[in-house]
């Protein structure tokens, strides 16, 4: 039951601009437990930005468009683009690890 708790109530909102390249990057730098991570490619760049995890990065986004994904962890989040881009990310954070 606590575990329930303890994903159904966020105790942080975070938000940041991440700059994305070629080469694969996390979506944070370390572990951080999560509910849920929001992601906006910006529109000021003609280049897909491309999500998975650490293995590969295959599912494509759109300049202009969001996608949100339910995911225990932000550090499992990888991205990479074509070239130099935008991702707008908003994180529900949560206070202890559920996965």
């Amino acid at each position: 039951m606590s575990q329930i708790k303890l994903y159904a109530t966020p105790s942080a909102v975070s938000s940041f601009v991440l700059p994305v390249t070629s080469t694969p990057t996390p979506l944070v730098p370390s572990s951080t437990p999560i509910k849920r991570a929001f992601l906006f490619v910006t529109q000021d760049t003609p280049y897909v930005v491309y999500v998975g995890g650490v293995a590969g990065q295959h599912f494509p986004i759109a300049p202009g468009t969001s996608m949100s994904f339910d995911v225990c962890d932000a550090y499992l989040l990888w991205l990479r683009s074509q070239n130099y881009s935008y991702v707008r990310v908003l994180l529900e954070q949560l206070s202890g690890a559920v996965c």
